[in-house]
């Protein structure tokens, strides 16, 4: 039997101009989440990731936090496959132009400010990228150059395939992408839906699923696992 480790990155900086960056939050994040695979003496026979830097970057603080465990380590395979559906570029982007046609969504985005702190703040936040999401894979929204949720679909599922193929019987491969790419797997390799209808899991960030690999043919052990992020103030999902 092969595990396969899917973790996503650290918070990164939601809402900022450069997205593609960690979050002060998100570095506690990636220590702690290094501090716990070093303390439970996790090693991995492959270790994969995507292509973004806030991806990168938990990568390497965690590893560098797992210590010895952590430098016994093999070197990271990037894989293009493994990045994020275009959300980020769907806010920046396409947000605004659809606030003067979309009732639902002008009242949602009216609401961040009179949000009551940070916490409130990112939960809304939240609840307008999720519904941006569903118009998104819907195909309600579309431009020249950004990818359709068909196509994210299939270069995941390619992605997964390709680390499937890589990964012996009797392995372990720690796979570090985002939460979107963690939900396509799965949804599709797991079978696990999205509790409650929602558009995607909620993944807390550099939380762990685990999932069973024979061949081709996945099963869920453990989903969402944030053991490592006591304080709930850390326990973010942006």
């Amino acid at each position: 039997m092969t595990l396969l480790y899917l973790v996503r990155h650290a918070r990164a900086s939601a809402v900022e101009a450069d997205y593609d960056q960690l979050h002060a939050e998100g570095e506690v994040q990636a220590r702690l989440l290094g501090e716990h695979l070093g303390a439970a003496t996790q090693q991995f026979d492959l270790v994969f990731v995507g292509p973004h830097r806030r991806q990168q970057e938990t990568l390497r603080i965690a590893r560098i936090a797992a210590g010895a465990v952590g430098a016994g380590w093999p070197e990271p395979i990037a894989i293009e496959g493994l990045a994020e559906a275009p959300y980020e570029i769907l806010v920046k982007s396409h947000l605004v132009p659809l606030l003067a046609t979309d009732k639902k969504l002008k009242a949602m985005a009216e609401t961040l400010g009179s949000a009551a702190d940070a916490s409130a703040r990112d939960a809304i936040v939240r609840t307008i990228w999720d519904y941006m999401i569903v118009l998104w894979q819907q195909g309600e929204i579309s431009a020249d150059g950004l990818e359709t949720s068909q196509h994210f679909v299939g270069r995941v599922d390619d992605a997964f395939s390709g680390i499937c193929e890589r990964t012996r019987e009797g392995q372990g491969a720690l796979v570090m992408t985002s939460n979107g790419v963690i939900d396509r797997i799965l949804t599709a390799a797991a079978a696990t839906a999205p509790p409650n209808g929602e558009a995607t899991h909620k993944l807390y960030n550099t939380s762990i699923s685990i999932i069973d690999l024979q061949g081709q043919r996945a099963s869920l052990r453990e989903a969402n696992r944030i053991e490592h992020i006591r304080d709930p103030a850390l326990r973010t999902i942006i």
